[in-house]
């Protein structure tokens, strides 16, 4: 998602291939229409039981597009939605009315072509008031390429196919996470702005196991958005952890010793991650624009050689400023890094600090990298969708899915064993915050 800079202050199917274009727009419209409706609304339930086609899609067409649409209300929490359709016949959908004794609202959907562009109308029912609550209608320019894109019948990328395993609500000052297995159990690591708070995790849910405070030290940078840093690494068998943040200069390394974390040294950079390059081992990091919510364009090298990470020769190399940066790496192997600036452009430079050549979509202010996958937000100003791209193939998603919120981070890690995303989500309603983190992994099983 755009990020605002603060100074001093089928379902999934067709979504897979199609990135914000018409046809993705348009049944994001109509999923977010009815799901703004039924917000501020009390025990909800209700169904799609009309969906009428006055426009030249098929039968199949028809099925994913509406596939497409209750993805969203599937996943809303606004609302409980019911799926009673059966199928598509001639342009019209079949619904089992038999189950509507179940709902309490209904949604009548319309399609049309007008003038090149598909309409769509869509009437909600107060089935209790016995009248009409709401009408909306949209329309959106859709081009031939995606029409075909509905139409194929075996993409063959269910296999790729992303999917949500975990979904939590956290404290709102939470900024970072870290995920790791330790001699057969599964660890999380909060960076709050405060402390450092350390989590097990046991099937679906977390227990508390410690916390480090962090005593942040001069100069202090006020922001009014609070943003951190934190990393894991490894040094021969010792576990250690660097935390660093927007409002104050140094990053502090913490050394685990059982499920507690010991003070070990202080840096002049937040650590991002551990490369080689040449065979060499480098602390590789950045610094923030201190008080902002963006980084200086500055990768900072430092030689990794000893426990004492003070010691090695540093090197800088200079980069445009940036909201988020992400190494690629074959094993420990440095081969390149993915930022994206302050214009959201996703930019790539070599392990010579080369720029390849860019992308000319714009992308959200965050993402990381797992393997050969990149995980990102979008460019957005509303609802937030989260993409997976492979690196080689940028333009061409693995998938993509809309997520209810803003995504503020995006972290690789594990769960249960399996290697994805966490990513914390951010909802503002009324002023009041609520942080959501999840964990988004391939569906191999």
């Amino acid at each position: 998602m755009k990020k605002l800079i603060v100074f001093s202050f089928f379902f999934l199917l067709i979504s897979i291939f199609i990135s914000s274009q018409g046809i993705q727009i348009l049944s994001d419209k109509i999923s977010e229409n009815i799901e703004t409706f039924f917000a501020d609304k009390h025990q909800v339930k209700y169904s799609i039981i009309r969906f009428e086609n006055y426009s030249s899609l098929s039968d199949l067409e028809l099925q994913r597009f509406y596939g497409l649409t209750i993805t969203n209300l599937e996943r809303s929490e606004a609302a409980d939605f019911k799926d009673i359709l059966t199928g598509f016949n001639n342009g019209k959908g079949n619904f089992d009315l038999n189950r509507i004794n179940e709902v309490n609202h209904f949604v009548t959907i319309k399609l049309i072509n007008n003038m090149g562009k598909l309409g769509a109308g869509v009437i909600i029912y107060n089935r209790n008031l016995n009248r009409i609550v709401n009408i909306r209608y949209y329309e959106e320019q859709i081009n031939k390429r995606e029409i075909e894109l509905l139409s194929i019948k075996d993409p063959g990328v269910s296999s790729r196919e992303y999917f949500k395993v975990f979904d939590l609500r956290v404290n709102k000052n939470l900024l970072n996470i870290v995920s790791c297995d330790i001699k057969g159990t599964e660890y999380l690591f909060f960076l709050l702005t405060d402390r450092i708070d350390i989590y097990t995790i046991v099937k679906n849910s977390i227990s508390k196991k410690s916390t480090r405070r962090i005593n942040w030290e001069k100069p202090y940078f006020p922001s009014i958005k609070n943003e951190g840093n934190l990393f894991l690494f490894k040094e021969n068998s010792e576990i250690f952890f660097a935390a660093g943040s927007n409002f104050s200069k140094y990053s502090y390394v913490y050394k685990l010793e059982g499920s507690e974390l010991k003070s070990h040294s202080r840096m002049e950079f937040s650590i991002a991650d551990v490369i080689k390059i040449n065979d060499i081992r480098y602390i590789a990091g950045f610094n923030y624009n201190f008080g902002m919510n963006f980084y200086k364009g500055k990768l900072f090298l430092k030689q990794f050689k000893h426990l004492n990470f003070n010691s090695g020769e540093t090197f800088a190399k200079t980069l445009p400023d940036f909201y988020s940066a992400a190494f690629y790496k074959e094993g420990d192997d440095f081969r390149s890094i993915f930022l994206i600036d302050l214009d959201y452009n996703m930019r790539v430079f070599s392990d010579t600090m080369n720029e390849a050549a860019g992308f000319e979509s714009k992308f959200g202010s965050t993402h990381a990298i797992s393997g050969n996958v990149i995980a990102v937000s979008d460019h957005v100003d509303k609802n937030d969708r989260l993409r997976m791209l492979k690196i080689g193939n940028i333009m061409t998603p693995l998938f993509n899915i809309r997520i209810k919120g803003e995504i503020k981070l995006i972290k690789n890690g594990i769960l249960k064993g399996y290697k994805g995303f966490w990513i914390i989500v951010e909802n503002n309603t009324k002023g009041i915050v609520k942080l959501n983190l999840q964990f988004w992994r391939k569906n191999i099983d």
